[in-house]
């Protein structure tokens, strides 16, 4: 069985909540931030201006997105348990999702010019597309359920 799905170490498993937990807290601080710098009491605020008012919802979004994941994997660390597919912390059409947007900044990146940055992107976002196809392969008879869980080795 590849090393990937190796169950993780403790050491490791606490260094990452540690950084988790520094990212949920700074990117909590920068929502709310945002969140007072457009709905303040301000008459010049962006909510009163609509050319401002929707790029900061956007951004306000970009950093939401971030928050829930970060949010999502603390909390799966916190408790030990994976995902569906037993083998990943995060489910797999989260990473199938941006692995596509990947993708799609790819594109966006080739075409204004920056061709070599775009061909070095495209394999990181086929393997996030194709990450629940990788795992379907490994034919895992039966998924730890927990991280602290050892795989279970196949008899073929």
């Amino acid at each position: 069985m590849p090393d990937y799905l190796e169950s993780l170490e403790r050491g490791e498993r606490k260094s990452a909540i540690i950084v988790l937990w520094v990212a949920v807290i700074l990117l909590a601080f920068i929502e709310l931030m945002l969140i007072g710098l457009v709905f303040g009491p301000d008459d010049d605020r962006p909510k009163n201006r609509p050319d401002q008012f929707w790029p900061m919802i956007g951004i306000m979004a970009f950093f939401g997105v971030f928050l829930f994941i970060c949010s999502l994997m603390l909390y799966r660390l916190r408790q030990g348990t994976l995902s569906s597919n037993g083998v990943t912390i995060l489910p797999g059409w989260l990473i199938q999702f941006f692995g596509l947007v990947l993708l799609a900044g790819a594109v966006v990146i080739g075409r204004d010019g920056n061709l070599l940055l775009a061909i070095g992107t495209v394999p990181t976002g086929l393997a996030m597309v194709f990450v629940n196809r990788l795992i379907r392969q490994e034919k895992m008879p039966a998924a730890p359920q927990s991280i602290d869980d050892e795989p279970q080795q196949s008899d073929q």
